[in-house]
C-alpha cells in the first residue's frame, strides 16, 4: 500500500510535509495496517532523531557519521578515561 502525504502544517517533521509511506501488509486487514503503519511512523522518527541529536555539535547518530571515526574517537576516550582512573589510585 502506497500513502502519499501533502500536509505541510499537520507535523514538527519535514518527513510528513510531503512524501510516500509504502507499506507491505500481509494480511490486509484494517489492524494489520494501522500496525504497519505505526511501525513506520516511529521507524521515522528514529531517523529523525538520528539526525538533528547532537551533543556539543557533533551528530553521533546521524546516517552520515563516519562509523570506523565513530569507533576511533570512542576507543581513544575510553583509554584517557582508563589513564584517569588509573592515577585516582596511585
Amino acid at each position: 500500500m502506497d500513502i502519499l502525504i501533502d500536509c505541510p502544517s499537520c507535523s514538527d517533521l519535514s518527513e510528513l510535509h510531503t512524501g510516500e509511506i509504502t507499506l507491505l501488509l500481509r494480511p490486509l486487514n484494517s489492524n494489520t495496517l494501522l500496525f504497519a503503519l505505526m511501525d513506520q511512523l516511529l521507524a521515522m522518527s528514529d531517523v529523525h532523531v538520528d539526525e538533528y541529536f547532537s551533543y556539543r555539535g557533533f551528530h553521533r547518530f546521524s546516517r552520515s557519521a563516519v562509523l570506523t571515526e565513530i569507533g576511533r574517537i570512542s576507543v581513544i576516550l575510553r583509554q584517557q578515561e582508563h589513564l584517569n582512573s588509573s592515577r585516582n589510585f596511585i
